[in-house]
């Protein structure tokens, strides 16, 4: 059997995975790889915490790692292959990982590879939020990244501030 680590989350929840699989971060891999966090009989003593994730969203995290381990995701390249995830995902169980997730998910999955740096991971998710966005109105943007409607006086700052941005809109 492989060797294990944990990993805790927010929640105190304490979930394991394989080194193998935990090595895909670079942030996982710097912990294990400390003697804080090792025993001598090289046995692993206390979870590394990663307190800035969630339950649900660590243990995405970890499904992905872990069949990663057996099946790599290929690289998403840009420019991109398509417009949708099926033409550019080619892989069905990445394709089906990602689209079937909540978008409030797709956004922790997000901070989480970002600050697990799981670069792999950020690529797919950053994907599908790029996806989501692609096409739609301004409103609509603004309704799904939860960005607040700028008042009368933001909107005069704004483009007193930032001329050049607002240059075709008069």
């Amino acid at each position: 059997m492989s060797q294990v680590i944990r990993v805790k989350c927010t929640e105190g929840q304490v979930f394991e995975l394989s080194v193998e699989a935990a090595s895909l971060s670079e942030v996982l891999s710097d912990a294990f790889d400390t003697d804080e966090y090792m025993d001598n009989s090289g046995e692993d003593t206390t979870p590394i915490d990663v307190t800035k994730i969630r339950a649900a969203c660590l243990q995405n995290v970890i499904d992905y790692l872990t069949h990663y381990q057996t099946d790599p995701m290929n690289e998403i390249t840009t420019p991109l292959d398509g417009d949708t995830l099926r033409e550019i995902v080619k892989q069905d169980w990445y394709m089906r990982f990602i689209q079937t997730m909540e978008l409030p998910m797709v956004f922790q999955l997000v901070t989480a590879a970002n600050y697990l740096n799981i670069k792999s991971l950020l690529d797919l998710a950053i994907l599908r939020v790029s996806i989501e966005l692609m096409g739609k109105p301004v409103d609509e943007i603004h309704k799904i990244l939860n960005i607040p409607q700028m008042t009368e006086e933001e909107k005069i700052q704004a483009k007193e501030d930032y001329k050049w941005l607002f240059s075709d809109s008069d």
